[in-house]
């Protein structure tokens, strides 16, 4: 594959504002429950959310644990004003997550969410490795997912949705061990913005 299709992923979630407009509205009372019950346990302060978009996720995680200091990756600059703009944050790169600079160990909590189902295979393993070593203590991935690495259309465009197993590609590192992973029924949850996703939350290995 060229430079130029490695690429693809990239340059279409950079420039892409259709998905900006889509994602405008959600039951944010909702997905603050399903944040809740996955962190209430766990002693988290810092969090980092790897392609925010307009920071949904961010929004709903305050509304869970408003002391939470909360900090995001979003490639497209538009998404990232607007993410920037409507939430405390305390940190924030307009970056890819493959190219941001990040020191190890730096946030308590690194996720992703409907993230990884849109990178190109030969890009994944870059990804991996910074999550895991941005984060010090969980990961929480919250995905498509598929025993069998498939690729699909998105809204009729190729090469931009790839289902995997991605709790695996996490655990054959050798780096994590996992402490829960579920399901997000869209009947459910689809008014807060999780449609029929499996999640996995990984302890980082010392």
């Amino acid at each position: 594959m060229s430079n130029k299709n490695n690429n693809h992923q990239l340059n279409y979630w950079k420039n892409n504002q259709a998905y900006i407009k889509r994602n405008k509205k959600f039951d944010d009372k909702l997905g603050s429950k399903v944040w809740y019950d996955l962190l209430k346990n766990k002693k988290i302060n810092t969090i980092l959310e790897c392609g925010a978009n307009i920071g949904r996720n961010l929004k709903q995680i305050n509304l869970a644990f408003p002391n939470k200091k909360l900090s995001f990756i979003e490639i497209n600059k538009k998404a990232y004003e607007i993410c920037l703009s409507n939430k405390n944050i305390s940190s924030s790169f307009n970056e890819s997550i493959e190219k941001c600079k990040i020191n190890s160990n730096e946030y308590d909590l690194v996720f992703t969410s409907g993230v990884l189902i849109h990178i190109n295979k030969k890009n994944l393993n870059k990804v991996i490795n910074n999550i895991t070593k941005w984060t010090k203590k969980y990961i929480i991935i919250m995905e498509y997912f598929s025993t069998n690495e498939i690729t699909k259309k998105y809204r009729n465009k190729q090469n931009l949705l790839f289902l995997r197993d991605y709790g695996d590609e996490f655990l054959k590192k050798k780096k994590v061990r996992l402490v829960d992973c579920g399901f997000l029924y869209s009947k459910i949850y689809k008014k807060a913005g999780f449609d029929d996703i499996t999640y996995w939350v990984f302890e980082k290995l010392k």
